[in-house]
């Protein structure tokens, strides 16, 4: 008899860890509140890292059994603004990130997975939440309440009339502890700030960085959409009972900038192996998942702690006689020195923000 395993979530780790057990043999149905994978998203630009990892996210992407059936732009030059009016550009080894589309456009990311899930035999039932005590994953995204963001973020999709840009701007003028971005990839832009604190003023920092990007770039919007969401970041504890929690429902993020996919795709992966070899989910994650997430947590303390001048100093300087950049950005991320000395410290300073809020 096959083994049916229920799944509360359609995003992108849900679909991925539906999309293993599936293939293996399993039946596997996926429920979720929404009436569609991808409703969180209004079609904006968002970054599948690609520097923690020394595989290359499409190559992992194929290991993990996942197709690359969504439009996608590998960004290996990038524009960085910091303050002083500086404007660098940096040209990287291979990709820095991999730039997707996130929604419910036929060409987003989140419908592609659902095609491919659909496809391996998966049933989804959208508008049809079940309690997390139901089911075998719980991949239902951020836990959220106004106590516990720790991020947030608002800005505009449009489309335009230049070519290919990919710019991020580090000044605490326009997004405090946070960072600013713009994308263009063929014809359609998204312009938006990221922001860590002061929270009731993110309208008026995603206003100044529209402002900054019209005045340095000169381009026309049209069929301009505003978008905003708020995310939070914690270092999950392990359920009493196991229970498998996968993406952000499971606190896999980065704490740094907030990238979330390929923590989101890895865990999906890692919790259809658990259950396809009998293995335990989070023994998996201590070694393979953990480890980056608390150095995250530090990186996130350092980046805190950098002002203006900061910023200009290291943009500025950053780079010279660096031969491999994206390399160098992986050791920031699996620098065991960092993570063994300072993590303890860090921990406590960030004690409420990292804190579980789940009631597991």
């Amino acid at each position: 008899m096959t083994e049916k395993i229920k799944i509360a979530g359609a995003g992108i780790s849900g679909l991925i860890a539906a999309i293993n057990l599936a293939k293996a043999g399993y039946e596997v149905e996926i429920y979720d509140s929404a009436k569609d994978s991808g409703q969180r998203f209004s079609g904006d630009f968002q970054g599948i890292e690609n520097w923690s990892y020394k595989q290359d996210a499409l190559d992992f992407l194929k290991d993990i059994n996942i197709e690359p059936n969504f439009d996608y732009n590998g960004v290996d030059k990038h524009e960085i603004w910091a303050p002083g009016e500086i404007q660098k550009e940096f040209v990287f080894s291979r990709p820095i990130y991999y730039l997707v589309k996130r929604g419910a456009d036929s060409d987003c990311l989140d419908q592609a997975l659902k095609k491919q899930a659909l496809n391996s035999g998966v049933k989804i039932f959208y508008n049809h939440p079940i309690k997390r005590e139901e089911a075998d994953i719980v991949a239902t995204g951020p836990v959220l309440n106004d106590s516990v963001i720790d991020g947030f973020v608002s800005g505009y999709v449009f489309k335009t009339d230049i070519g290919n840009i990919n710019i991020a701007i580090f000044d605490n003028k326009y997004a405090p502890r946070g960072y600013s971005y713009f994308f263009v990839h063929n014809s359609l832009a998204t312009i938006a700030t990221c922001i860590f604190k002061n929270f009731n003023k993110i309208d008026e920092y995603r206003e100044k960085t529209l402002e900054l990007c019209k005045k340095r770039k000169h381009f026309k919007m049209g069929d301009v959409r505003r978008f905003s969401g708020s995310g939070n970041f914690f270092l999950p504890r392990i359920p009493k009972d196991r229970k498998i929690y996968i993406g952000e429902a499971g606190g896999f993020q980065d704490y740094l900038f907030g990238f979330g996919m390929r923590y989101a795709m890895v865990s999906g992966y890692y919790a259809a192996r658990s259950i396809i070899e009998g293995k335990d989910f989070y023994k998996i994650c201590k070694k393979e998942i953990f480890p980056k997430m608390r150095t995250s947590v530090v990186n996130r303390f350092i980046f805190a702690l950098l002002s203006n001048r900061t910023y200009k100093w290291l943009i500025g300087k950053y780079g010279e006689g660096l031969k491999d950049q994206v390399k160098f950005a992986g050791k920031l991320y699996n620098s065991r020195i960092i993570r063994k000395i300072l993590f303890p410290f860090v921990k406590i300073f960030y004690k409420k923000h990292i804190k579980d809020p789940r009631n597991v």
